[in-house]
């Protein structure tokens, strides 16, 4: 179930102000393992519709947790809006048996000393956390979900979709340069032009991938 695709050409069939959480749905949707998963459960649905009595009401946790989101949309509608599926954001925990799950760590403070200093300390140790368990998703050959240190700016938004969307149409990278960047400074062997087109596709392919987590937590 692949999305309808504006034309890449020409920067008025794409908006220059949107919220975050609708810009994390335009990168998602365009990513094609999330299409897929997304055909796979439609047609899980779609037999269980037809015969409820026999085959079970699918089960669409897996999905939601790998790509962090509440419910699976279809992709082929432009008009949504990514609800991540746990805030990014600290909370307090109330109930006292209350455990962490794997990829959560809890830590205590003390009000009676200094604040700075014990979130210096906090900080330095989730960051060495969140190494390790980098580490050992590599070792297990998984990917982690995480939302990453720095998002992109959100002007940049526009550029970096057309851009994913001129290389999911096949076009090379100095078509997408001489497009999207035609007043660029030209070079014989390297011009500006191609050099920040390579940097806008792959910047729009890492939203695609997983970069759209970082607009959701913009919201």
């Amino acid at each position: 179930m692949k999305p309808d695709l504006p034309d890449w050409r020409l920067a008025s069939a794409y908006p220059v102000e949107a919220p975050a959480r609708w810009w994390a749905w335009q990168f998602l949707r365009r990513n094609p393992s999330y299409q897929s998963d997304y055909a796979q459960w439609a047609a899980a649905i779609t037999q269980h519709a037809a015969d409820y009595d026999k085959v079970d009401m699918p089960d669409a946790t897996p999905m939601l947790e790998r790509w962090g989101i509440v419910a699976m949309l279809n992709p082929a509608d432009d008009a949504h809006h990514l609800t991540p599926i746990a805030s990014p954001s600290p909370r307090p925990i109330h109930h006292a048996m209350e455990r962490p799950r794997i990829h959560e760590v809890v830590l205590k403070f003390d009000l009676r000393y200094p604040i700075d200093r014990q979130i210096e300390y906090a900080k330095a140790y989730l960051m060495g956390q969140a190494e390790h368990q980098q580490r050992v998703h590599e070792f297990r050959g998984s990917t982690p979900l995480k939302f990453s240190a720095k998002g992109p700016h959100k002007r940049k938004l526009p550029e970096y979709l057309r851009a994913l969307d001129a290389s999911l149409e096949g076009a090379t990278v100095r078509e997408v340069a001489e497009t999207l960047y035609p007043r660029l400074a030209r070079e014989l062997t390297r011009d500006a032009g191609m050099v920040r087109a390579e940097e806008a596709i792959s910047r729009g392919q890492e939203l695609s991938d997983s970069g759209y987590r970082d607009l959701m937590a913009w919201a």
